[in-house]
């Protein structure tokens, strides 16, 4: 911890006065809550040099002299004078209202370990104010729905790499590498991936750039770009989405792995469903730790099992890759497979400073965007066209069980979706958290138990809708892209100024969805992010 200059002493006073620790923790943490509701106000330099009862700029002697030191043994005071040095300094670069935060962070851990240990040791009484009003470790999420994530709680490289590359690994991608494989050769294919996949990375790329710049989820950049209500509207079609593509990876899951066990039973199948359904949705519960663990385990497993799995099968067929992949029938061409490409996961790559802003700066969080962005979706594009090629079908699943791979199959099929499924979910208990002002664990619960009761529902009825839904997601994040852009200074000094409604952030979605679903010409997502962009510029340049 820094040092505790700020903070008030608590002095014993031969035990005339008991102060339990949670007390003293409480109080502290109740006086950085006020100093962070007040830190654009306060000087921080004035507010340092009064807490130390000097100049900042203070030679050794004066300090001595100020501090009345002078019967104190000089290499206990040359100690202390260089340890307060080094503290001013290593505060010169923050804000106070990082350092607040930074305090909040650091307090509250403090008092979830003390509450821990006293809860596993003898009983000991909390204090009255413990159960009369909520406590601060309820009002803090650790995973910072409300507020910026502080710099100490960022993660490096790789963990923020892990995170997104398993967000991508999303099975229904791999329909979409069927229909590629399907309308066009190799070449054909290989271009949609690179022209595509560099335009949802430059997509993707800029919403974690935002995201781990400000620090900031979805929803928090949606109230400062479309308004505290306006928010809403992109957090209930981010919330419906992902609540929608949770449901339909479960059925994935479930509806094949049932098939092949049980031949379809309809009770298995259920049963597979809830199964599924409740450890998907306990690791987004625990948030972005959680994540991060599944991520861990499931994208080098995946990533493997599932590239040998395609290399069996590429070397059991006739010919090199390039032979035995579909020829174009004339049915697609490139620029129409880069629309799929895009298409096939840009409404969960709007999602994607929900978890970027715990990269640890903005260089890492967009580089490792953008690489997963590219990687991940690739895989399974190639996972689903192989499939195509090698027995007809649209999943990696479907080989691995004609390789008679078969409990390697279920392993791949399950982490694959978890992977994605976990993130969705932990994106629409954000999104509803915002809408109904609860807090991130119960909405990410509702959201997982319908996920979990509609799945096979949505599996064979919804598929389409989520089509038609995912072209009116990347209108959201182009706008909160051009509101951090054209208002920077704002953002980095937390002085946007917050509307009720933007109403031309909320017409240039509305617009932006109807051009994209409606216009045939071009890329559809594109098209409406131009639309939804032109809304927003016109709305800002009249301010």
């Amino acid at each position: 911890m820094c040092s505790p200059l700020f903070e008030k002493c608590i002095i014993y006073d031969g035990g005339a006065r008991r102060y339990e620790i949670h007390e003293h923790v409480e109080e502290v943490l109740a006086f950085w809550e006020g100093i962070l509701k007040r830190a654009d106000q306060i000087d921080f330099e004035e507010l340092l040099a009064e807490k130390l009862g000097h100049a900042l700029e203070i030679s050794y002697e004066d300090w001595i002299a100020v501090n009345h030191y002078q019967k104190i043994r000089r290499a206990d005071t040359r100690w202390l004078y260089q340890q307060e040095r080094g503290y001013i300094e290593s505060v010169r670069g923050m804000s106070l209202k990082e350092l607040a935060e930074q305090r909040i962070a650091e307090f509250t851990g403090t008092l979830k370990k003390y509450i821990f240990i006293i809860k596993k040791g003898e009983k000991h009484s909390m204090g009255k104010e413990m159960t009369a009003k909520k406590s601060t470790t309820e009002t803090t999420d650790i995973d910072y729905a409300e507020q910026a994530v502080p710099k100490e709680s960022r993660k490096g490289f790789v963990s923020m790499f892990m995170i997104m590359l398993g967000f991508t690994f999303f099975s229904a991608s791999m329909w979409v590498g069927q229909q590629l494989a399907e309308g066009l050769d190799f070449w054909g294919f290989l271009g949609s991936l690179i022209l595509g996949g560099a335009i949802l990375g430059a997509y993707t790329g800029l919403l974690g750039y935002v995201g781990a710049k400000t620090g900031l989820s979805m929803d928090l950049l949606a109230k400062k770009a479309f308004g505290e209500k306006g928010s809403w509207l992109s957090s209930a079609m981010i919330s419906f989405t992902q609540i929608g593509w949770f449901g339909v990876g479960l059925a994935m899951f479930a509806i094949p792995v049932a098939g092949e066990i049980f031949h379809g039973n309809e009770a298995a199948k259920w049963i597979l469903v809830v199964v599924a359904g409740v450890c998907m949705t306990a690791s987004a519960y625990f948030g972005i730790k959680s994540l991060t663990l599944v991520s861990s385990i499931a994208v080098p497993l995946v990533a493997v099992l599932g590239t040998v799995a395609m290399v069996m099968a590429v070397r059991q067929g006739d010919g090199t890759i390039i032979d035995q992949f579909a020829v174009s029938s004339g049915s697609l061409s490139v620029i129409g497979g880069a629309g799929l490409v895009i298409g096939s996961f840009v409404s969960g790559g709007t999602a994607t400073p929900n978890f970027t802003r715990f990269a640890k700066d903005a260089k890492s969080g967009t580089i490792a965007t953008v690489i997963a962005f590219f990687i991940g979706n690739s895989l399974m594009f190639f996972f689903g066209a192989i499939a195509y090629i090698f027995v007809g079908g649209n999943d990696i699943f479907e080989v691995m069980i004609r390789l008679n791979l078969f409990y390697m199959a279920i392993l791949v099929l399950g982490m694959n979706i978890w992977t994605t499924n976990d993130n969705a979910l932990y994106s629409a208990g954000l999104g509803l958290a915002n809408i109904f002002g609860q807090k991130k664990k119960p909405m990410v619960l509702i959201s997982g138990a319908i996920g979990t009761i509609l799945s096979v529902w949505l599996y064979y009825n919804f598929c389409d809708w989520l089509n038609i839904l995912n072209c009116t997601l990347p209108p959201v994040g182009i706008i909160l892209v051009l509101s951090y852009f054209m208002n920077r200074k704002e953002y980095e000094e937390d002085k946007v100024k917050i509307v009720t409604v933007n109403w031309f952030a909320v017409a240039g979605v509305v617009l932006g969805a109807i051009v994209a679903n409606v216009v045939p010409a071009g890329i559809a997502s594109i098209n409406g992010m131009a639309v939804a962009a032109l809304c927003y510029v016109i709305g800002e340049l009249k301010k």
